[in-house]
């Protein structure tokens, strides 16, 4: 289809050069300025679709750059859709685990009290059963020392008895 066209008006510019020289020629003013008109007309035409080929070429490139545009806007738009997703995930992992986290030191803490508590029952229990047995042995000590003195007392009231036996 621009074959013909820019054939035709090849054909155009051809015919109006050679009408214009055949004007000089006969020196018609009027015909030569018509035809200057449309010469220039006709270049005017020729550099406009030059133009308009130029501006179609951007266009088509600007247009193919948008697609590529578009379609790198869909894949980040998607990518950042999943990271959102996976940040979304991780928030939850890490709420849970936090969740976790204060039961198990709540849990410690419980067990830290009641270790303490234990500890402290046992080390009264250990000092009240030191002092029951140091009473134990003190009275003991009392008991033995008496009981050696009862002894004494005995095995002289003994000697003392076998003397008044051997006497009599």
């Amino acid at each position: 289809m621009k074959s013909r066209p820019r054939e035709f008006e090849r054909n155009k510019t051809t015919d109006v050069r050679q009408e214009l020289s055949s004007a000089k020629s006969n020196g018609s003013n009027k015909q030569i300025e018509t035809l200057q008109k449309e010469l220039s007309q006709i270049t005017a035409m020729k550099e406009a679709e030059v133009g308009i080929g130029n501006l179609q070429e951007v266009l088509t490139f600007v247009k193919k750059h948008l697609e590529d545009a578009e379609g790198n806007k869909k894949r980040l738009t998607n990518d950042l859709e999943s990271y959102q997703r996976r940040i979304a995930i991780a928030d939850t992992s890490i709420e849970t685990l936090s969740s976790r986290l204060n039961a198990a030191q709540t849990e410690r803490d419980s067990l830290n009290k009641e270790m303490t508590a234990k500890l402290d029952e046992m080390t009264n229990q250990k000092e009240n059963s030191s002092a029951q047995f140091n009473s134990i042995i003190t009275i003991l000590e009392g008991d033995l020392l008496e009981s050696r003195q009862m002894e004494e007392r005995l095995v002289s009231a003994m000697k003392i008895w076998r003397a008044i036996m051997q006497r009599h």
